[in-house]
């Protein structure tokens, strides 16, 4: 049950930054280099989401929230605070906002909580 739900909420980060990434490049918004660092990290997630599903253990969830942390770490850059300043200049900017706060805030945010969650819950079982 638990490996269902990092996964999931490993690949909806991965496809918000997919959506987020084809509106910024329809919009013309972004360079080709930055275009594929984001498909490369896309491919990243995708991958983790997949292997969440067959091996359990908090070693390797724990990775997740180190993921987490790094996509908070990437999201608080110039670049991405600029573009949620200019919300309402255009659709593709709008889109790639609104997928910018699901896949780099909410749904690793979520996962950071459900972990320490899940890790407490295991902690007080024991004791």
């Amino acid at each position: 049950m638990h490996r269902k739900i990092y996964s999931t909420l490993v690949l909806l980060s991965a496809l918000s930054l997919l959506i987020g990434s084809v509106a910024l490049r329809l919009g013309n918004l972004v360079p080709d280099s930055l275009t594929g660092l984001t498909i490369f990290a896309i491919i990243i997630l995708v991958t983790y989401g997949i292997l969440l599903l067959y091996f359990d253990g908090s070693r390797f969830q724990f990775i997740g929230v180190i993921l987490a942390i790094i996509s908070f770490l990437i999201s608080s850059n110039s670049a991405h605070l600029n573009g949620l300043s200019n919300f309402y200049s255009s659709v593709y900017l709008e889109i790639a906002d609104i997928t910018m706060i699901t896949g780099f805030y909410v749904f690793p945010a979520a996962y950071i909580v459900f972990w320490i969650k899940s890790n407490f819950n295991r902690m007080t079982i024991q004791e």
